[in-house]
């Protein structure tokens, strides 16, 4: 495989509240796409990456943020081969990528390699809203727009959750079911972001097809934004074929629900949802429980969620390869179909004005 070099996609203006999001990032990426200091700065030489950190500059630094990063195998390094971790005498940090590197620099935007995490509460939190003993950070929609009626302060944090969608067939290269396929994707992210709390939702702010094309094994064809594309399976899945995601997530939910509703038999898209699926029965949602069988042979779609924002394409790429492993929706090995359908935001909810 040849060397990477620095590439640029579409990225989001990941800090719609200069400051008040990622402050604690080492490196931040500009909405062009750009690299520019955070708390550290860097230079690349060949595929090692030295973080420097400014005299007096805050957050964790050295070996202290060395033992706050994931492990190796986990997220966001995934994607990624890491060959050396070292800290310097200085408090800076040495980290020798395998060969090739692909822009490694980009990685140390991911607000996961800050060493300081942002605590999203899960779930609904009206009654912490209602208890006021201070900032609260949240996507649950319902607890939004029940903080602004209250009058309380809700700022948005950053758009950092990316909802997909993955089907078992194959939307082969064919220009008219690629044109279909891209009908599909703009109608179920239309309906989606409509239905999440004022200013909680938008499209996805980066395209699948570029993040396969550069961190993929395979090619990624035009509009369907297949990756490593997988044929749907020659038998039928025992009926009726569901569409699964993890509960408890309303997002992912909906997401599921307007799969279903737009796979139709006879509906306008029915028949891109039959070729995407591999099924043209009626099929049903499938919420998986935590700790729950993820996979069912009756899964002929899939919904998942990924962090998004300033989030390394390899790994993102990476971390969707490793949400989908052991999903057998069809014959070959590899990615299936993917549509990317939407980014949620986490909003900082203030306490009562007066009270800290």
């Amino acid at each position: 495989m040849p060397a990477v070099t620095p590439f640029s996609i579409v990225s989001p203006c990941v800090w719609p509240l200069p400051g008040r999001s990622f402050e604690h990032a080492l490196l931040r990426a500009e909405c062009g796409g750009a690299l520019e200091p955070g708390r550290a700065t860097w230079t690349v030489t060949g595929n090692a990456v030295v973080l420097e950190f400014p005299p007096g500059s805050q957050g964790p630094k050295g070996a202290e943020l060395v033992a706050a990063w994931p492990p190796l195998d986990r997220p966001p390094w995934l994607g990624h081969q890491v060959n050396r971790v070292a800290v310097l005498a200085d408090g800076g940090i040495l980290v020798e990528f395998g060969d090739p590197a692909r822009d490694p620099a980009r990685l140390f935007a991911d607000p996961r390699l800050a060493g300081v995490p942002l605590p999203v509460e899960g779930g609904d939190v009206r009654d912490a809203i209602d208890a006021d003993t201070g900032e609260i950070v949240t996507r649950h929609d319902a607890s939004i727009e029940y903080a602004r009626s209250l009058g309380r302060s809700v700022q948005l944090v950053a758009y950092d959750k990316l909802y997909l969608v993955a089907f078992a067939g194959n939307s082969g290269d064919d220009g008219a079911v690629a044109t279909r396929v891209e009908a599909l994707r703009a109608e179920a992210t239309m309906g989606w972001v409509g239905r999440g709390a004022t200013l909680a939702r938008r499209p996805p702010s980066v395209e699948w097809e570029t993040v396969a094309e550069m961190c993929g094994s395979g090619s990624a064809s035009d509009p369907g934004d297949t990756v490593a594309t997988a044929a749907a399976s020659a038998q039928a899945a025992p009926p009726p074929p569901t569409v699964s995601f993890l509960d408890r997530d309303p997002a992912a939910r909906q997401i599921a629900e307007r799969m279903v509703s737009l796979g139709l038999p006879g509906g306008p898209l029915g028949a891109t949802v039959a070729e995407l699926t591999g099924s043209r029965e009626r099929m049903v949602v499938r919420p998986v429980a935590p700790g729950g069988a993820r996979w069912s042979r009756t899964d002929v779609a899939t919904v998942i969620a990924v962090p998004a924002g300033p989030v390394h394409p390899c790994s993102l790429y990476a971390e969707v390869e490793a949400d989908l492993g052991g999903w057998e929706g069809g014959r070959e090995r590899g990615i299936p179909t993917v549509l990317l359908v939407g980014e949620t935001a986490s909003f900082a909810i203030g306490p009562t004005v007066g009270r800290r």
